[in-house]
């Protein structure tokens, strides 16, 4: 799923999860707006501890090596230096106690490889077009005659698709990580007292998913703690579900705030296409802001809490699925196995929810969009079906694909109305546009026609003045204008292109009062002339500041369509035809086809199983990959009968970095960084893998209006043809380009000081690494006070001799991944409020704050469907008092303001107010007679009037029927009572502050009076 998109209804619809890191780690220094003068050996202010730092590599070199928001580096030293400062900001913010680990993307699975490949052909066009565009501009402003800014020959712009491994690049950036981390540990102090592991692009696996491994062997181990805490670095939108799938409580992502670019073009044209990219609310913040971003100001990072957004899906879900689990209990005549509510099934069923609008290794499905509120629909249609057919995962982490099949029948009921309303939106949409544009053009005509009559109302003046006075010149002040204009243009090079001779004053009245009147082409003039003095004022910076901006600009403009033709029209009958015909050349109705859907859907299938698997357990295939560009629709999924236990994959092996290249890799990007033995295999027609390198190739818009929501045309490479010619040509490779090819091993670093230190000191070292594997079973359990597991080799010694360094390879599993919480774990105290739990449960949080298409219609709807038999269920007496939480809208809380008093507060609907309902003060308050008013009989009980004189300000009070048998009754459970008076304490200390303020208010205009 998009990474914008993805955080954009995360902090819409739970933003108490996302909190600015300096709330937790402290106050930084205020002019250099940095955390490196901080003395990292200190805790933090706040009390706040971190025990691990996890550094997802890729999401610093990227905007260390080619910033958007700076002038990028024009040294590899200097990006070197910009990524070893961005690790000591992170590591003096977060100040781990144990551990740091650093992972850089190695060769990935063959499924992400496909992706890869998307996306480096993708780059490679774009700085095609760019380099084509930078020509045609410089070439249209010498014609005007503008300053251009120079071109240095030897300069050229870097490339980050050599942010692969296998590159020099890369293999230069590992060498100098080694001795950056050697160096830190040495002298330090933020790095003395801890471990640094180092897993550089050598090492197959994603960055994350090196990290999440680690994470999951470490926890299977005897002896590990449960209370360990956890930072995770990185921009990806999967690092969350990552972390979610650890199941580690104190556990947490830390990102960068996005903010907008300086150089970001302003035109309205552009802030539509920023806001099509789900471009966060951060984007109206103020430039001071924007600039300080770039040199980690304060609001520049924020902290992603995993244990409260557990803590939102918890308040999302559990009320639901629990009266869910009743009524489909009560209702069986069978009474199957009552189920009861699992946090952790539900974090994982989440996860797995999420794959469907999008992820890295499978196409979304095509009713399915993550900006149009595919979430929140996928949600409430969760809590819908789960109650009925049960959680789709199980305790080990596998998933049901038989509820899986019926959860997705349920979602292809709605796939024509969702085509059919997304439809009728951009119908909408555009027929409001072009209202839009019709009175921008008659607002405009009408200003023309405003200035030409006051124009002709100068001129009829200007006649009548000469006609008054023969001696003087009938037109002089359009003379003097046409004399001053031409001394301008004189001034011009003659290069600009323009000819003086088309402007001449005339000696003619009535052509000087036709030249008056024509007033447009004299601005247009005036404004080039403008422009030209401008630029020629200019230094040589602000001149390449000035082309650099117009440059983006025209860049950003042609990534936007204006139009596109949709041959599929989604919606219409004869839509599902359409669709495989289009995007697969599968002739419709006919049994070929439906074989073709049905092993469309299966893989399909295969590659969901393929993705939860590698999110819980590591990569089991690495050949294994999704063989298509487009997804099959819900309904073709809920008929393919397919069985997880009918699925044997491949275990397979990596690519080698130099296949992985070529895999990925366009030949114009290939060239600089592949052995030209390997390069001429892409080039040569006569090569068999020539045609997995097209020189241009297609995207497919799928009817969006912007060329990166498209999908990239390219061919599947055949994996066994490209390792047969990279075999072949192996002998070709000189000794370094067979070093860029091998498979490396992670790094232990860490000062011989330490206890770990010490214990790396007693290890032999090797004569070879024939003999690695002997050594390091030999030392498979660490036991050292940072609780790492693993098995050690020592190197040979470094530079430093205070840094001890070794291999450090993963421990075995003694039992597989654990889906769910440890023993001994301490379960941290809630930090929702009970008005925010509320908010969440009855679904009024993400509505407001962003945009939301026909899912979030649907959402919405069954929010309000599900909410109403909740109620009626609620109002025939069904729940039960063992229920730890029961559903009522408005919501049940005690008010406990006597003891022979019980209340319930909540949002009446219709009149949005709060309404407090008190039985009689005769009934004490116990748990065995603790009862609420049904909405439905708000209006008729509040008749009653029974106010109480200690009810806070502004709620309504009344007395429902005294009668505890009466079904208009039910009982609320005694373990909800705390959580009720917390909340009631909560209302009246708002509504004591809310008085406050308007008694100050009072005396401050009585003052004001009296003065």
């Amino acid at each position: 799923m998009g990474v914008p998109a993805f955080f954009r209804w995360l902090s819409c619809k739970y933003p108490q999860v996302l909190s600015d890191v300096v709330e937790l780690v402290g106050p930084y220094d205020q002019q250099l707006g940095d955390f490196g003068s901080i003395d990292p050996t200190q805790p933090n202010p706040n009390g706040r501890e971190f025990d691990n730092l996890y550094l997802d590599m890729n999401g610093i070199i990227h905007p260390c090596t080619h910033p958007e928001d700076r002038p990028p580096p024009t040294t590899e030293e200097e990006m070197f230096e910009q990524v070893f400062h961005y690790i000591d900001r992170l590591v003096y913010m977060i100040r781990p106690r144990k551990l740091v680990y650093l992972a850089v993307d190695g060769v990935a699975p063959r499924a992400k490889i496909n992706q890869q490949r998307s996306r480096r052909f993708r780059a490679a066009k774009e700085a095609e077009e760019k380099q084509k565009e930078l020509l045609r501009i410089r070439e249209e402003w010498k014609q005007q005659g503008l300053q251009v800014p120079e071109l240095d020959p030897n300069h050229k712009p870097f490339d980050s698709n050599v942010i692969t491994p296998g590159t020099p690049f890369m293999t230069r950036l590992s060498q100098a990580l080694k001795q950056f981390i050697a160096d830190r540990v040495a002298h330090d102090p933020a790095y003395n007292n801890i471990s640094v592991i180092y897993s550089d692009a050598s090492v197959p696996g994603e960055g994350e998913h090196k990290i999440a491994e680690f994470i999951r062997t470490q926890r299977a181990q005897p002896g590990y703690d449960p209370n360990t805490s956890h930072v995770l670095y990185g921009l990806d939108a999967d690092l969350i579900m990552l972390a979610l799938a650890t199941h580690e409580l104190q556990f947490y992502v830390l990102r960068e705030r996005v903010f907008p670019t300086p150089q970001q073009p302003s035109s309205s044209s552009v802030s539509g296409a920023l806001n099509a990219q789900d471009s966060s609310s951060d984007n109206l913040e103020s430039n001071t802001i924007q600039n300080a971003a770039a040199i980690g100001a304060r609001n520049s990072f924020q902290l992603l809490s995993i244990d409260i957004l557990r803590e939102c899906l918890e308040a999302e879900f559990r009320e639901p699925l629990e009266i869910g689990f009743e009524m489909e209990s009560s209702s069986s005549s069978c009474r199957p196995e009552k189920r009861t509510f699992d946090l952790e099934r539900v974090v994982d069923d989440f996860v797995f929810l999420c794959f469907f609008v999008g992820n890295d290794f499978l196409p979304h499905l095509p009713s399915l969009d993550i900006r149009e509120g595919a979430i929140d629909y996928l949600i409430e249609l969760y809590k819908k079906l789960v109650p009925r057919i049960g959680y789709l995962s199980d305790d080990k982490g596998e998933i049901h694909f038989g509820r899986v099949r019926l959860f997705l029948k349920e979602l292809a009921c709605t796939e024509e109305y969702i085509f059919q309303r997304r439809k009728w939106e951009e119908e909408k949409k555009q027929k409001q546009q072009e209202e839009r544009t019709a009175i921008a053009q008659r607002e405009n005509k009408a200003s023309i026609e405003a200035r030409d009559e006051k124009s002709e109302e100068l001129c009829t003046s200007g006649v009548k003045d000469a006609s008054t006075n023969h001696n003087k010149s009938d037109n002089s002040q359009n003379f003097a204008v046409a004399e001053s204009l031409k001394k301008r243009l004189e001034q011009v090079p003659s290069s600009s292109g323009v000819d003086e001779t088309t402007i001449q004053p005339s000696p003619q009245p009535q052509e000087e009062k036709e030249q008056l009147v024509t007033e447009e082409d004299e601005e247009e003039e005036e404004e080039q002339l403008s422009n030209v003095e401008c630029m020629l004022e200019l230094t040589d910076e602000q001149v390449k500041e000035k082309f650099e901006k117009e440059l983006k600009e025209r860049l950003y403009k042609k990534k936007v369509v204006d139009s596109v033709q949709d041959n599929i029209r989604f919606g219409e009958q004869g839509w599902k035809e359409r669709y495989y015909e289009s995007k697969f050349h599968w002739s419709p109705q006919s049994e070929a086809t439906e074989r073709k859907k049905e092993e469309l859907a299966f893989k399909y299938f295969e590659g969901l199983l393929w993705v939860m698997r590698y999110y819980y357990r590591g990569c089991i295939s690495w050949s294994w990959y999704f063989p298509y560009h487009y997804a099959p629709f819900a309904s073709d999924l809920a008929a393919c009968p397919f069985e997880a236990e009918s699925v044997k994959y491949e275990r397979g092996k990596p690519f080698r970095p130099l296949e992985q290249l070529m895999a990925v890799l366009p030949p114009s990007s290939a060239k600089d960084v592949l052995p030209e033995c390997l390069t001429r295999l892409m080039v040569d027609p006569d090569s068999e893998l020539k045609p997995y390198y097209p020189e241009d190739f297609d995207i497919d818009l799928e009817g969006k209006r912007f060329v990166w929501q498209g999908v990239a045309l390219l061919p599947f490479v055949d994996a066994s043809l490209l390792e047969n010619a990279v075999r072949k040509a192996e002998q070709a490779l000189t000794w370094e380009e067979k070093q860029r090819n091998s498979i490396g091993e992670s790094i232990l670093a860490t000062n011989k000081r330490t206890l770990l230190g010490q214990f790396i000191s007693q290890l032999s070292i090797p004569q070879d690494t024939s003999q690695r594997a002997m050594v390091a079973a030999a030392s498979e359990k660490i036991q050292c006070p940072c609780n790492l597991f693993g098995r050690l080799t020592r190197m040979a010694e470094s530079s430093s001799n205070a840094v001890i360094q070794a291999y450090y390879y993963l421990p075995a599993m003694k039992h597989e991944h654990v889906p769910g919480l440890l023993p001994n774990v301490t379960l941290p105290l809630p930090r929702l409020e009970q008005r925010e739990k509320y908010s969440i449960t009855d679904g009024r949080t993400g509505w407001k704050t962003a945009w939301f298409g026909p899912l979030g219609f649907l959402a919405k709807k069954m929010i309000s469907e599900r909410q109403s038999k909740e109620d009626q269920w609620n109002r025939r007496g069904k729940v039960e008092p063992s229920l730890p939480h029961h559903h009522h809208h408005p919501q049940q809380v005690s008010l406990g303001i006597q003891s022979s008093h019980f209340a319930v507060v909540g949002e009446d609907r219709v009149g949005g107010t709060d309404q407090v309902f008190l039985p009689p003060s005769s009934i004490p308050l116990t748990s065995g007679n603790l009862y609420a008013s049904p909405p439905s009989s708000v209006v008729g009980v509040a008749s009653n009037n029974y106010y109480n004189s200690v009810a806070p300000p502004g709620l309504v009070f009344a007395n429902p029927p005294t009668n505890p048998a009466s079904n208009l009754l039910f009982p609320i459970h005694p373990c909800v009572q705390q959580a009720q008076m917390e909340f009631l304490q909560q209302i009246q200390e708002s509504s004591r502050k809310r008085n406050n303020r308007n008694e100050d208010k009072k005396d401050r205009q009585a003052k004001r009076t009296k003065r």
